[in-house]
């Protein structure tokens, strides 16, 4: 990969390592999540994990959450 490239992978499912970003050049990170059903959260610690916060709403919902992939964050 060089610099500019464009990766696109399931990273929670494939083995990788991010290494420290060095110079002027901002890395860019888009994080692509779906919802099969209305209402579907992330815990809170994977939220938080993911984007750095989590809004109160998000946290209060936890306890309520559906999840259809049966994953636990």
């Amino acid at each position: 990969m060089k610099a500019g490239d464009l990766q696109y992978f399931l990273g929670r499912f494939s083995l990788h390592q991010v290494t420290r970003n060095t110079g002027t050049t901002d890395r860019l990170l888009l994080v692509q999540s779906f919802a099969v059903k209305p209402g579907m959260y992330g815990s809170s610690y994977r939220v938080k994990d993911l984007y750095g916060w989590c809004q109160s709403e998000e946290e209060a919902l936890e306890e309520n959450k559906v999840r259809a992939d049966g994953l636990l964050d």
